[in-house]
């Protein structure tokens, strides 16, 4: 540290007049990270932590022991242009701040409760879009074959699908351009737009020699929550969430009729390997499955359920492990506490919180931070749920700091690999399992 900045420390010069004599756009851009983050995180360090976390992190990239009173010096500090200044001094003695502030940044995000991280805007909008079932684009699910891009999956009733495509179609040309080279998010970027806007697009279906343009107007495409239900034997469904978005209790809705023609009595709900759903969506959920009572707390506000109710009477399975996040498992324990529900898997991280990005000016990126605080109808908090008791005592240890919901049927790599030798999938096991339990209890309840 200069003398310049240390005689700032001791008050003899204000850090404000450092940071105005030599001003850096990477600090600013920490800075913006720092009152974020001390706006919106329901558990935020304090100002001082983080800027001492960011201080720490660059003196590493310049291979230098940081000052040993450096925890001291930051302690004392108060004032936005004080951690300005000591920030400012850390980056002059860096090769490269641009490099050095994005280490700091990372540092600063591992060391934040939850999953706070940075998404480029459009990426952030498009996220949104489709939680409210109003993603805009040409309706395809975009890979390739034979390395050109390609419509994996057409969505019914969207725009490519409204003038014939097919699940297989290739991609040669947009707009006239070749793009059979291009790297998937050119693509991508080349074929969203605004709604209304046209786009031509050259398709190849395989087996065919001829290239057809076809003229699209990019529209809402209507993307479905669940994929299409799976009749398991014994009369169980097993229904599986491509995303959590508005419309999932809706279509759950609609679709409890042809269940009930089938003659579907439990259902198997599977809540693995999903991005936690926004709270509104989860609580619109959880009030339709429940019967009435408490749905659980957000910030501390208790939420209650109504007395209307989807799939009355079926017992339920919930699947879930360490991708079940935030939102999610909130809503497992909601139906395990109210006896609604049987949780199979693994168990959840415990992260009681709800998401929401805040834009990073100047940056062109949204900041996605832990924003709402998650409890349970009883009044606990998500963190620790449930006993690890009747669990294994290599999960017991795993967990022993922290955990989210414990499950009724812990479902472990061993089982996993055990049914995989007799030839299950690894995914079918808790299925299985699941299936059994439902039965189960389908056979205790009847007369």
């Amino acid at each position: 540290m200069s003398l310049r900045t240390f005689v700032a420390v001791l008050g003899l010069l204000p850090f404000g007049q450092l940071a105005a004599d030599e001003p850096d756009e990477n600090v600013d851009l920490l800075m913006q990270r720092v009152e974020l983050t001390a706006l919106h995180h329901v558990e935020a360090p304090s100002n001082q932590q983080m800027v001492l976390r960011l201080a720490r992190a660059i003196y590493q990239t310049r291979n230098q022991a940081p000052p040993l009173d450096l925890a001291r010096q930051v302690s004392r500090m108060n004032r936005t242009s004080e951690f300005r200044a000591l920030l400012q001094e850390c980056l002059q003695g860096t090769s490269d701040s641009n490099r050095a502030r994005q280490f700091a940044l990372e540092a600063l995000r591992r060391s934040l409760p939850g999953e706070c991280i940075e998404i480029p805007a459009k990426e952030y909008r498009v996220r949104e879009q489709i939680a409210a079932n109003q993603y805009v684009g040409i309706g395809i699910a975009l890979g390739k074959s034979d390395n050109i891009p390609t419509a994996m999956k057409v969505f019914p009733g969207g725009p490519l699908d409204r003038v014939g495509g097919r699940d297989g179609d290739q991609i040669w040309t947009i707009d006239g351009d070749d793009v059979r080279n291009a790297n998937l998010s050119t693509v991508v970027d080349r074929l969203r737009g605004p709604r209304g806007t046209e786009v031509r697009v050259g398709l190849k279906h395989p087996g065919t020699s001829v290239v057809v343009e076809k003229k699209l107007t990019r529209d809402v495409v209507p993307l479905r929550a669940l994929r299409e239900a799976e009749i398991l034997e014994r009369r169980i469904a097993y229904l599986a969430v491509d995303q959590f978005q508005a419309s999932l209790t809706h279509e759950l809705r609609s679709l409890e009729p042809a269940l009930r023609q089938k003659g579907v009595q439990a259902i198997i709900l599977d809540l693995r390997n999903l991005r936690p759903g926004r709270v509104h969506d989860v609580i619109l959920l959880a009030d339709a499955l429940l019967p009435g009572g408490k749905i659980g707390t957000l910030n501390g506000r208790v939420l209650e359920a109504s007395p209307d109710v989807v799939l009355k009477e079926m017992p339920i399975a919930v699947l879930v492990d360490q991708t079940t996040r935030g939102s999610l498992e909130w809503l497992a324990a909601s139906l395990q506490q109210a006896n609604l529900a049987i949780v199979v898997g693994d168990i959840t991280p415990g992260e009681p919180w709800g998401y929401t990005g805040f834009e990073i000016k100047g940056e062109n990126a949204f900041l996605m931070l832990p924003d709402q605080q998650l409890g349970l109808p009883s009044g606990e908090p998500l963190v620790n749920f449930g006993s690890l008791d009747r669990l294994p005592p290599q999960v017991r240890r795993r967990s022993r700091d922290r955990w989210g919901v414990a499950p009724d049927i812990w479902i472990g790599s061993e089982m996993i690999e055990k049914a995989m030798r007799t030839g299950f999938k690894a995914n079918q096991v808790a299925i299985e399992q699941a299936k059994a339990a439902l039965l189960e209890r389908l056979a205790a309840s009847s007369p």
